[in-house]
């Protein structure tokens, strides 16, 4: 209690004025994701915030420039190390690496791991930071850029995971450590679960409404916490995917320009039900207008779900011209190299680097989870 109040102390700030929106052991560890009765049952103050301050600026998307990238490393070194190594592999060339753990014997198992597989030592700078889960982007912050060149000022949200309360304390240590502006968003969501086009657009589930039932929030006060704090100007709430148990739009749906985003896509005959919600999906955004013309949606095949453990295409990382894009191998491999291929195609210019998502769709995410885009960093951090 003692810590949350001093971050409080810190870091608080209040809600921003912006457009108005138009629209252990492995098998021990926390999986990702709930079940929607979760939320329902949660119970918080039944508050809508009043916006303080004004604030300009644009999230951007994945897509464009990245100061850095961050990987949950401490798990991922754990559990799924032949993973993070490829990862890291891929991208310290391309941008800065940093790596969340959990303390400082296991920066030095990082070093000796990235020395064994021929790796720079400082291929990757580590933190030791309040969190053991390598879920970080489904609770690490946003950052709202006044320009594509920053600065860059960090927006906070309601993290709700049961038994993750480190996680929920995890912008307000970085904004700190790096000595960023912060203020807090009175919305729960997991950040997996928003997506945009760096041009206003944001993209989420319907599970965002579940959510926030306990907040007493209706559509269009989240709306409008979502253009107030987020700066988002328009808004697409999709259907989730029917039995995936994250609900969250990167398991089938990625956005890799102004104007583009890629859509996952289900054998009718190997999964109706599903084949009709990305259907749907397609459609609606395919209805979004952007400042380069209407939203463009390619689609993408969606791996085998039949043991149980939902794979997907979408849930990737992007690095200034290089696209990392989950693989599974096993019955999956003729759609593994179809995935590639519709990336190839629609970044003909990136490097689309394979990486080895096997072990990490056992507990039901790909690299999207495990890693956050950082579009600015102060000067003292670069």
């Amino acid at each position: 209690m003692l810590l949350l109040l001093v971050c409080g102390l810190l870091f608080a700030g209040g809600s921003f004025v912006g457009g108005l929106l138009l629209g252990q052991h492995e098998s021990a560890l926390p999986q990702h994701g709930k079940p929607l009765s979760f939320y329902k049952g949660n119970s918080e103050e039944r508050v809508v915030p009043e916006p303080a301050q004004t604030l300009k600026g644009a999230i951007p998307g994945e897509f464009e420039h990245q100061a850095a990238i961050m990987i949950g490393a401490n798990e991922m070194l754990a559990y799924h190390p032949r993973t993070f190594i490829q990862m890291v592999a891929a991208l310290y060339k391309k941008t800065k690496v940093m790596g969340l753990i959990w303390s400082e014997e296991q920066r030095t198992d990082a070093i000796a791991l990235l020395k064994a597989n021929k790796l720079p030592a400082d291929a990757v700078d580590f933190y030791v930071w309040p969190s053991r889960s390598m879920w970080v982007r489904d609770y690490g912050p946003f950052f709202v850029m006044e320009s594509k060149t920053g600065p860059a000022h960090i927006v906070d949200y309601a993290y709700i995971q049961p038994n993750r309360d480190y996680g929920a304390l995890f912008s307000a240590t970085f904004a700190g450590t790096f000595g960023y502006q912060f203020s807090r968003a009175e919305l729960s969501f997991e950040g997996g679960n928003m997506l945009t086009n760096g041009d206003g657009l944001c993209v989420t589930t319907n599970v965002l409404f579940e959510q926030n039932l306990p907040r007493g929030y209706d559509e269009k006060q989240i709306g409008d916490i979502l253009g107030h704090d987020f700066q988002f100007t328009r808004w697409a709430h999709l259907k989730p995917l029917d039995g995936e148990p994250t609900h969250h739009a990167d398991m089938f749906c990625t956005i890799c320009g102004t104007n583009q985003a890629v859509i996952g896509s289900y054998n009718p005959d190997e999964d109706p039900a599903n084949a009709a919600v990305l259907d749907d999906n397609a459609a609606t955004l395919a209805k979004n207008a952007t400042s380069k013309g209407p939203m463009q949606v390619a689609r993408i095949p969606m791996p085998d779900h039949r043991d149980g453990n939902w794979r997907t295409y979408t849930n990737v990382i992007y690095a200034n011209g290089t696209i990392l894009v989950p693989q599974y191998g096993g019955g999956d491999v003729d759609r593994d190299k179809a995935a590639l291929a519709v990336y190839r195609k629609l970044l003909p210019t990136w490097d689309v680097v394979a990486i080895d998502c096997s072990t990490l769709a056992d507990k039901r995410g790909a690299l999207h989870c495990i890693s956050f885009n950082i579009p600015w960093l102060p000067e003292a951090a670069q």
